[in-house]
């Protein structure tokens, strides 16, 4: 089964919303992007679930299989990281996959079995579960849902992945939440200025949530920028 389709809950717009409203602390200033390490991470977003396999990024909570040849006793399914992207393998104990490819951490795997206790061993790693990088685009796009993101991408290229705009999306209101240091942001978007170049195209993260507008839109998102302008830094809400 393809690992895209497999992972694609739509999260309700109305959900998200009628969590944000109701608070009127908002604080604006210029926030930190929240870049999670520094690695060499991919810019586009795997597309099938073979670029999903050897780009992917392992983190907490995603679920791997890890096969061990031939050697049954070692080989375990249904493995799911905890909370710091570890796990634990028959004999040689406690594994880092956080920040890793499969083919990372299946050399990782293989060099510390063969240094001690096998000849040759081969080792193959699948992902079953998607749960540590996820971008959410809803709103007035063809294709809203949760997809897989191997790590930052723009904001015109991360709606594309959503089938882009439909016929009655507000392309001057587009909202970007995010979650930095623990605490809820929203930043506003014109994608029409971002297009002619007018503004830049913003950073989107592993985590995000965009919304594409629509009618009423505004008026729905008035509660959050307490009627402020659209702005292209990210609010407290």
């Amino acid at each position: 089964m393809n690992i895209v389709s497999k992972f694609l809950p739509i999260i309700l717009i109305s959900t998200l919303i009628s969590a944000c409203q109701g608070s009127r602390d908002i604080a604006v200033g210029d926030i930190p992007a929240p870049v999670p390490t520094a690695i060499d991470i991919p810019s586009k977003i795997p597309t099938s679930s073979d670029d999903v396999a050897e780009s992917y990024i392992l983190g907490p909570n995603d679920v791997i299989n890890v096969n061990v040849f031939r050697e049954p006793d070692l080989t375990l399914g249904n493995l799911r990281l905890d909370s710091t992207g570890r796990f634990e393998m028959p004999l040689i104990g406690r594994i880092d996959a956080n920040n890793k490819n499969i083919d990372v951490l299946s050399e990782e795997i293989t060099e510390r079995y063969g240094r001690d206790f096998l000849v040759n061993p081969q080792v193959s790693i699948n992902i079953v579960e998607v749960n540590s990088k996820r971008l959410t685009i809803e709103g007035a796009v063809e294709r809203p849902g949760v997809y897989i993101q191997a790590g930052p991408t723009n904001l015109l290229s991360a709606i594309a992945i959503g089938g882009g705009p439909n016929d009655v999306a507000k392309l001057s209101e587009i909202a970007v939440f995010r979650v930095i240091d623990g605490e809820n942001r929203v930043a506003a978007f014109d994608i029409k200025r971002i297009r002619s170049g007018e503004l830049p195209n913003p950073v989107i993260y592993p985590g995000d949530i965009i919304v594409v507008g629509f009618d009423g839109f505004r008026t729905t998102l008035r509660d959050i920028l307490q009627a402020a302008p659209f702005i292209t830094i990210f609010q407290r809400f």
